[in-house]
């Protein structure tokens, strides 16, 4: 971060804060990439004993049996980093979320994987994944997650909820819809 001051001493200050907190994420990010490279193997092979494989067809770009459940992987190296990024670093990442967010986002989250375990193992209906990802859109914005609201535009609670509501299960299936290729959609998580 590029800060122009005319004072020497702020600009050193503010300087050496934004590279901190460079150094923060680049620590954050790489953490959770080790973590998640370092947990993808195991879980593919469990995945393969019980049998959570997506067998190639027509619909499939790959072409021999591919294990599914890679999130839980990504699941762990994500909440792993940020839970020890929050106690080695809390001056960085408290203030942004504050604990109370984090443990929203992390039931959350665990109900949306709970949901994909149980769909990659016995395909569940379209409808019950719906109401899976509605309950974890409903647990983040009870904690204060919102979509609108910012800025000139106001919107009253329960068209903020709706919105919110639509907007993360939208993007959960956005998500969803590009995972059809082995490890595209961690590699972009």
């Amino acid at each position: 971060m590029f800060v122009f001051d005319w004072y020497e001493e702020g600009t050193k200050q503010l300087a050496s804060a934004g590279w901190s907190r460079a150094l923060t994420y680049l620590f954050a990010f790489f953490s959770s990439l080790v973590l998640s490279l370092t947990l993808t193997p195991p879980v593919r092979a469990l995945a393969r004993r019980l049998g959570m494989v997506d067998q190639p067809d027509i619909r499939r770009i790959h072409t021999q049996p591919t294990p599914r459940a890679g999130g839980v992987a990504v699941f762990i190296a994500f909440h792993a980093t940020v839970w020890v990024c929050l106690m080695l670093f809390p001056s960085v990442f408290h203030p942004i979320y504050g604990i109370d967010k984090l443990t929203a986002f992390f039931w959350a989250s665990l109900v949306l994987l709970g949901v994909g375990l149980m769909d990659d193992a016995i395909s569940l209906k379209p409808y019950v994944k719906l109401l899976g990802q509605i309950t974890a859109a409903t647990l983040l914005y009870l904690a204060g997650f919102r979509v609108g609201g910012g800025g000139s535009i106001t919107l009253s609670d329960p068209v903020n909820f709706v919105v919110t509501v639509f907007w993360i299960v939208g993007a959960v299936n956005a998500f969803n819809l590009i995972d059809g290729m082995d490890g595209l959609a961690s590699g972009l998580a």
